[in-house]
């Protein structure tokens, strides 16, 4: 069955620019490192306050299905952008850490060879056609934002990738039955003339050792706008034909190609895609701002990250913009095709660009902009420089797959090295080009769109890709204007007892205004305590709010009347200790007091999946609540050891339970180390 275009109705438009005022914050309202982390990036980006949403019990952990991912955080957050009156301007979202990243869909539901989980942003996109099953969401033109790159064949590609007829011949030659590969291939270049069947067709019929018929199928890819000729000339499957004469004259006929292309218009994303008839969400840009489990980045870096990034708005900063061709042709060439064209018109917009051979860019390189093929790799060893408002992101595997344990060099590593953004996707892409960014993301940038709509515009198949950063970056455009800062009514007051207030404290406040019933503390929307009239004085624990400055509301009713800054800082260091002698392995699971070596001086942070954990303590101090679900607390703590407590709930839930700095691993019983 080919695939058939989805209709779609503009339904909803919102300003020419999105930025802060049609973006919208959701939250885990459970986790302080996303209140943390979205208090920081709303204040920076002065995104209004009603446009955060804060989402209670939500599950523990990367992954989550797909009627969960609806009913727990889709579905949630347009009614409440709905009951606030804001939803029709909304046109990016932007998730704070801690919630799942990788949606899950039901078996059998893909298109063929496009199976696996999608990622949390794509789906937030792809909204619109969640209903309509896994076979719309994951097709090869699913992103209805995305540009149509003027290059030859691409629409052919597009039309034979969608038909079954292809994924069934390149299981076939996966599983070296060349002659079912070539008698599929035949019949669909026949109808279609798509480069890359035809180019696959070459494959088999070189692979058959039918050197004729092979030169013919690829004259015709070649005439079709087959372009890869750096791919071609290392393709094994093509090694009986590189010795003929006729090989020099194929190679320049891909290289002429290459001419041909040119990158679309910049078009903001000014329609909101919605499907006639459908009440539910629609569809809306989405990236995750940060990424602080798992395989994450430490808090208190991404904080100085999105802070670097967002004082690099309209800077049109001097660096360079790298493609990057290492010897990894899988991960290199799906992308190679667009590396000269991108390159000409950055020149052309006065930005330099190279492309470069090896992995990574060269030593003391300035780097705005990095587009790498390599399964892993290491950044301090270049020596290069990431500058702020930069993308980077390299094709492989496993980039997005954050979750402990997962193989391959994780799309967190460009955010370590001070990317505004990267990207990679959540299970098994097969290298397919349309599941990444292409080249033209940087052109995009410098033609001036935000980064969100940059990274999407330049992927027509998205479904597996997590994009995450700052949404609104933005080095060559302007600066996005902040929404107006509401600064409260004259009659109403909300006066802290405090302006600073340690984590481990209490943040203690007087409200007031006449005539009021009920007066609400918000905070990320969500309500922390209240009045019985008119005024009276609330106290909360400081940990429920995150560290940095706290922006309170007060509401009477629904109606904010004033607000209020608190600062939370962070716990007191806790110095190291002489741990005992004779040490072994701990017993996750079973209370007790075990000893962890910390590597790094610096903000730390333990986590738990359940209600488990009753409770933990650091160093003899006092014991911190486990709060019943799935939580987490913040720990300051010296290079060295230190004694970690835990109480476990006898005959619970298993309970994983993770500590780290940069990012979050499980704990393992030889990192827990108890006296023998």
């Amino acid at each position: 069955m080919r695939f058939a275009s989805i209709l779609l109705l503009a339904g909803l438009i919102v300003a020419a620019d999105p930025g802060p005022q049609e973006t919208a914050v959701v939250v885990n309202a459970g986790s302080w490192a996303s209140r943390t982390v979205a208090s920081a990036w709303i204040g920076l980006r002065g995104i209004p306050d009603a446009n955060v949403v804060a989402l209670e019990g939500l599950p523990a952990g990367e992954r989550i299905d797909l009627t969960t991912f609806r009913e727990r955080i889709l579905d949630p957050v347009e009614g409440e952008l709905r009951r606030r009156g804001v939803a029709q301007r909304i046109a990016i979202v932007a998730y704070a850490p801690d919630l799942p990243i990788a949606v899950t869909l039901p078996a059998g539901s893909a298109q063929p060879g496009h199976g696996g989980p999608g990622s949390l942003t794509a789906l937030t996109l792809l909204a619109p056609f969640l209903h309509l099953g896994g076979e719309r969401i994951t097709a090869p033109r699913a992103n209805p934002y995305s540009e149509r790159t003027k290059l030859p064949g691409n629409e052919e590609d597009l039309r034979a990738e969608a038909d079954p007829r292809n994924g069934k011949a390149m299981e076939l030659l996966h599983a070296k039955d060349f002659a079912g590969a070539e008698a599929l291939l035949t019949q669909l270049s026949a109808e279609i003339a798509a480069p890359g069947a035809l180019y696959n067709l070459a494959c088999t019929r070189a692979l058959l050792g039918r050197n004729d018929d092979a030169i013919a199928a690829l004259r015709a890819a070649i005439a079709a706008g087959w372009l890869d000729a750096k791919h071609s000339q290392r393709d094994p499957d093509l090694q009986n034909l590189r010795g003929l004469p006729v090989w020099a004259e194929l190679i320049a006929g891909m290289e002429a190609n290459t001419e041909r292309i040119t990158c679309s218009d910049s078009i903001p994303f000014t329609a909101i895609p919605v499907l006639p008839g459908q009440d539910g969400p629609p569809g809306r840009l989405a990236m995750l701002l940060a990424a602080t489990s798992g395989r994450g980045v430490a808090v208190d870096a991404v904080i100085s990250n999105l802070t670097a990034c967002v004082a690099a708005d309209g800077t049109r900063p001097q660096g360079t913009v790298w493609f990057m061709e290492s010897d990894d042709v899988a991960r290199t060439g799906p992308r190679q095709w667009a590396f000269a064209s991108a390159a000409r018109e950055l020149t052309e917009l006065g930005v330099e660009a190279r492309i470069a051979r090896g992995v990574l860019p060269p030593t003391d390189a300035a780097v705005i902009g990095a587009l790498v093929g390599i399964a892993t790799f290491d950044w301090a060893s270049s020596g290069a420089r990431i500058l702020p408002g930069a993308w980077c992101d390299h094709l492989t595997s496993n980039g997005g797959e954050l979750q402990p344990g997962a193989g391959q060099t994780p799309l967190t590593a460009w955010l370590r090295a001070g990317a505004a953004g990267s990207g990679g996707t959540v299970h098994e892409p097969y290298n397919i080009p349309m599941k990444f960014p292409s080249a033209f993301v940087h052109v995009h940038r410098v033609r001036g769109l935000s980064l969100v709509e940059a990274v999407h515009r330049t992927m027509s198949m998205p479904f597996q890709y997590l994009a995450v950063g700052d949404p609104l970056s933005r080095p060559w455009g302007g600066k996005a204007q902040p929404a107006e800062v509401w600064q409260g009514l004259a009659t109403a007051r909300l006066t802290p007892v405090a302006a600073t207030v340690r984590w481990d404290g209490e943040v203690r406040l007087t409200a007031e205004m006449p005539g009021a019933q009920r007066l609400r503390l918000l905070h990320l929307g969500r309500e922390l305590a209240a009045t019985d009239g008119p005024s009276g004085d609330v106290t909360i624990p400081a940990r429920r709010l995150g560290l940095g400055t706290m922006r309170l509301l007060l509401a009477d009713g629904e109606t904010p009347v004033s607000v209020a800054n608190v600062t939370i800082t962070a716990p007191a260091e806790l110095p190291a200790q002489t741990p005992p002698v004779d040490l072994s392995d701990g017993v996750l699971g079973t209370s007790g007091e075990g000893w962890i070596e910390v590597a790094e001086s610096g903000l730390h942070q333990v986590t738990w999946s359940s209600q488990g954990l009753l409770a933990h303590a650091w160093d003899g101090g006092p014991a911190v609540a486990g709060g019943g679900t799935a939580g987490g607390e913040p720990v300051v703590l010296a290079a060295g050891w230190h004694r970690l407590r835990l109480e476990f709930a006898p005959g619970n839930e298993p309970c994983e339970v993770r500590f780290g700095r940069h990012g979050t691993m499980p704990l393992k019983p030889a990192q827990w180390r108890r006296p023998r």
